[in-house]
């Protein structure tokens, strides 16, 4: 079943979600997962990686509404509110608290049809 049929269970498209911002494939999204992947759905930069995350490419990315300083404020924020445990990253549990049914939807329409 594909996972943009409506037919597809909302919790397999939540773990699609999920394994697709687990850029390290840990089980867990760090900051640095959630970071690259914000960066990468606003900015739409392919292959954005660890080295995009430093101050100095940072300049070289095409300019938005959010700056990568912006960005991280996001994701601090994001993991402050959501990190239940406080280990620093969310688990599939925790993530699965904040994300809802319309999140999954609309990130499939924009992002991947």
């Amino acid at each position: 079943m594909s996972y943009f049929n409506p037919q597809t269970p909302v919790e397999a498209k939540r773990r699609v979600l999920f394994q697709a911002i687990d850029a390290d494939r840990d089980g867990y999204l760090s900051f640095s997962d959630l970071l690259q992947f914000y960066a990468k759905c606003v900015f739409a930069v392919p292959n954005l990686n660890a080295h995009a995350l430093s101050s100095s490419y940072a300049e070289e990315l095409p300019s938005s509404v959010y700056s990568m300083e912006d960005l991280s404020g996001i994701v601090r924020g994001i993991l402050e509110v959501h990190d239940v445990d406080r280990d620093g990253m969310l688990s599939f549990k925790e993530y699965t608290d904040v994300v809802t049914d319309w999140d999954v939807k609309e990130f499939i329409d924009v992002y991947l049809v």
